[in-house]
């Protein structure tokens, strides 16, 4: 069955037949440029595993440790049951993330483990999505009038462009962003589809209303299940059909498509995140900036990410950027309010100006879109590059599109093969660029020193070369760094505990006595890395290898963190200090004090853990008809889990049994 002749119509008069009738164009039989295009796209894949295979030698990192050391309960994950438990009853996310935990299990079933499997694993993941971007990118310039001979070079260069590009480092090999990545990949495996259907919707509503639901269900729900970002697939196909589709008649299917499937949905991430408001304004107590100032500082950022993927940094490490000055104000710095205005400008232009230049209003569009989720009103961090792992895509898709028209429309062949040979150079820097920044990561005894030196006022970058060095046994260097983190932040808490800790375990001088940290507890905040610190110092001091802290001291550091000025606001977290003070009381034989720190994680995080924990403790004191109680809290609390979490109902009437509790 022939296709409906509309493709003409959406060709850009001056770009889309001139390519395949310029006499310089490569003489190549239409599957020709396909299979060269093939053979480009298989060079760049290849390059991009050389590049990053270096930094397969690397260490987990930050995240790393929570989202995978679940990976150890109960001895591992061995069966049906402890998958459903691990996938189901973590906390990465509103929505938990079911289907990038679920893909942690292809490289350990537990913990601890080798890092080099999961970024192996990532390394993989990237290059499939490399392969998708060059179809995506293929199939989005055959919309632009790129035919079957200009086509597959702006997907070939597109795909290298994006696969050899340095920024993706901080997001390939950092473990935890594999759920980035599987987001992206059924993003562009979803949008795929969706151009597929909507090629067929009016030739055969069947087959093409088939394809496009199914750019959303699976693809598009797989994606949210990834993370939830992979929602944003709604928003690339209302910029697509803004943009290059925009002169494709639509059916009424199609018609009720995009309501029912794309702007449905945004709708509804609107009303969930109007419903949840408070709560927003409230996390913002935990943030050392305000809503306001997020919303002035962003565009600064959206500039500096726009500069990485257009510049090409040749060096960088990219993963804290904690130190990011922001804005206060619309002139405080004054490329606050420039930024705003240009971006003001670039959005306004792209709305106005999607029929006349349509490849530059969709790179504009997409990338804006890409970041309306993270980037926004949402009291995430400021800045990580792992964000534009799929939103730099609409940038790229125009450099590629405007690189390869350029060179193919070349009136003189030896202009347009300077261009080329130009495009392939840059390919040649982003390889190089990319394999030392790889090789940088894949040595830490290199990444965390280096890292602390890109970022002389990072606290997280001085706090992380403060651990190397004390694993390397240079505790000097590690205390003279925590102390400029004292002066870099004042209220931070955990960077003081930390430098207690190695200065205690190596026999040093404390830089701080106990006084100094449990006097004026409300000037303190907890801050990432705060609960880790206090968990350390309690198993030195509890093992007996910190003698110069005593027990008692040791509590009232907790005591002194439980008061600190955003705790009623940090529930999480302080429900962690809680517990570990809760195993302090009771190495100092104090039952009330343990039960009070348990009883406070409890009305903070009522989990049937933390009732038979309760339980243990008034047991072992031989109060058997409170721990009945306890114990059947935690029933109730079973009976709240989340919905596809396995009951652990029979664990804990087998726990009741065997401490001679009553159990049904």
């Amino acid at each position: 069955m022939r296709a409906p002749a509309i493709q003409p119509a959406l060709r850009p008069p001056n770009h889309g037949d001139a390519v395949m009738d310029n006499p310089h164009m490569l003489a190549l039989p239409r599957p020709g440029h396909q299979l060269l295009a093939c053979l480009l796209l298989t060079a760049a894949c290849t390059a991009c595993m050389a590049a990053y295979w270096p930094g397969l030698a690397g260490t987990f990192l930050f995240d790393d440790y929570p989202n995978l050391s679940a990976l150890r309960h109960d001895g591992g994950v061995h069966d049906a049951r402890d998958v459903a438990r691990y996938v189901f009853t973590n906390d990465s996310g509103v929505l938990g993330r079911p289907v990038s935990m679920l893909s942690f299990l292809i490289n350990d079933n537990g913990w601890p483990s080798d890092a080099a499997s999961f970024k192996y694993t990532n390394v993989l993941i990237h290059v499939l999505c490399g392969v998708l971007v060059f179809a995506l990118a293929r199939a989005l310039a055959q919309l632009c009038g790129g035919g079957t001979t200009r086509a597959p070079y702006v997907g070939a260069l597109c795909a290298g462009l994006w696969l050899l590009h340095p920024l993706h480092v901080s997001t390939v090999l950092y473990v935890v962003q594999r759920m980035t990545q599987l987001a992206s990949l059924f993003t562009l495996a979803g949008l795929l589809c969706y151009l597929a259907g909507r090629r067929w919707i009016v030739r055969n509503p069947f087959v093409g209303g088939a394809l496009v639901v199914a750019s959303m269900v699976p693809f598009g729900l797989l994606a949210t299940l990834s993370k939830e970002s992979g929602i944003l697939i709604c928003a690339f196909v209302l910029v697509i059909e803004a943009t290059l589709n925009r002169g494709v008649p639509r059916n009424r299917l199609h018609k009720a498509f995009l309501v029912s499937f794309a702007a449905a949905p945004l709708v509804l991430l609107l009303g969930y995140i109007a419903w949840t408001w408070p709560a927003t304004l409230r996390t913002y107590e935990l943030r050392d900036f305000s809503l306001a100032e997020r919303l002035l500082t962003e565009p600064r950022i959206l500039a500096d990410y726009l500069r990485l993927i257009l510049a090409y940094r040749p060096w960088g490490t990219g993963l804290l950027h904690d130190d990011f000055p922001v804005s206060t104000g619309l002139t405080n710095p004054i490329s606050t309010v420039i930024c705003l205005a240009l971006f003001g400008a670039a959005l306004a232009g792209a709305l106005i100006g999607r029929r006349r230049f349509p490849v530059l209003a969709f790179a504009v569009l997409w990338f804006l879109a890409g970041h309306a989720l993270e980037s926004t009103v949402l009291p995430l961090e400021l800045y990580f590059e792992h964000r534009n792992y799929l939103p730099m895509f609409g940038p790229l898709f125009a450099v590629a599109w405007h690189g390869v028209a350029a060179a193919s429309a070349a009136s003189d062949k030896w202009v347009g093969g300077s261009l080329a040979a130009v495009l392939v150079a840059v390919l040649g820097l982003m390889v190089a660029s990319l394999g030392s920044t790889a090789r940088t990561w894949g040595d830490p005894n290199v990444l965390f020193p280096v890292w602390e030196v890109e970022n002389p006022t990072s606290v997280r970058a001085k706090r992380v070369a403060a651990t190397y060095f004390n694993a390397a046994n240079d505790p000097g260097t590690s205390l003279l760094l925590l102390r400029e983190v004292a002066e870099l932040a004042p209220d931070n808490y955990g960077a003081r505990i930390q430098a207690l800790d190695i200065a205690c375990t190596h026999g040093l001088p404390l830089p701080w006595t106990v006084s100094d940290l449990t006097t004026n507890p409300s000037r303190w905040a907890i801050s990432d890395g705060t609960s880790t610190s206090l968990d350390r110092l309690s198993e030195h001091v509890l093992n007996g290898d910190c003698e110069s802290i005593s027990l008692d001291q040791l509590s009232a550091q907790f005591t002194a963190i439980e008061q600190a000025g955003n705790a009623a606001t940090n529930p999480g977290r302080l429900s962690r200090i809680l517990f570990l003070h809760a195993d302090v009381y009771k190495a100092q034989g104090d039952l009330d004090g343990t039960m009070r720190s348990l009883e406070h994680t409890w009305d903070l995080l009522p989990t049937t853990s933390i009732a038979l924990s309760i339980v243990s403790v008034l047991h072992s004191a031989g109060l058997n008809e409170p721990a009945a109680v306890w114990m059947d809290r935690a029933r109730q609390a079973d009976a709240r889990r989340p919905m596809l979490a396995p009951s652990r109902l029979e664990e804990i009437n087998a726990y009741a049994r065997r401490i001679g509790l009553p159990a049904p």
